[in-house]
């Protein structure tokens, strides 16, 4: 083998390795988290033309929780559905909204009510990553079984029950 061989082996590790130990699977329940992570998906077209984006925070069980602190946990999504832009034709979904707007509230993030068609509504704001890194929050924990392609799959999801209050925001500063 030439040295070329060797210093590649040595840098590009190409094994590949299974840990059964690693199954553990965070049980169901409430938990101290912080966002970590909050992805944002590129707008997508509902059947009925109308956009809409996917949130999707990741959570990290905070460090003092035995065994599973330091754990890190998804959110499956929450839709924030947009307008009709205008297009009578195009069906609105505005009452899927309220998942988004739990979110919101939940964090925390000003909602202002506006007049629409002579109808109060609250005008939900976009949010960015930026906005949400390092809150503390109580996530609740639950199991999510789906057909894989090794049968049938366990995985831990999570969503925002509340904020944690005694919780240190590891980004001071977040603000709105």
């Amino acid at each position: 083998m030439s040295s070329v061989d060797s210093i590649l082996d040595d840098v590009l590790d190409d094994d590949a390795y299974y840990d059964p130990n690693e199954k553990t699977i965070i049980p169901e329940g409430s938990y101290p988290a912080h966002i970590i992570s909050f992805d944002v998906s590129r707008e997508k077209k509902t059947v009925y033309g109308n956009p809409y984006n996917i949130y999707k925070p990741v959570y990290r069980i905070d460090k003092s929780v035995d065994m599973y602190g330091g754990m890190s946990v998804s959110d499956k999504g929450i839709f924030r559905f947009r307008g009709k832009n205008n297009n009578p034709s195009k069906k609105s979904n505005a009452k899927g909204n309220l998942p988004y707007k739990n979110m919101l509230d939940k964090l925390e993030i000003p909602i202002i009510k506006v007049m629409v068609k002579g109808k109060e509504v609250y005008k939900l704001p976009s949010v960015d990553e930026s906005q949400v890194i390092g809150i503390p929050v109580i996530i609740n924990v639950y199991h999510d079984t789906f057909k894989g392609n090794y049968g049938m799959q366990k995985s831990a999801v999570a969503n925002i029950a509340h904020l944690w209050k005694d919780g240190e925001n590891l980004n001071s500063s977040v603000s709105f």
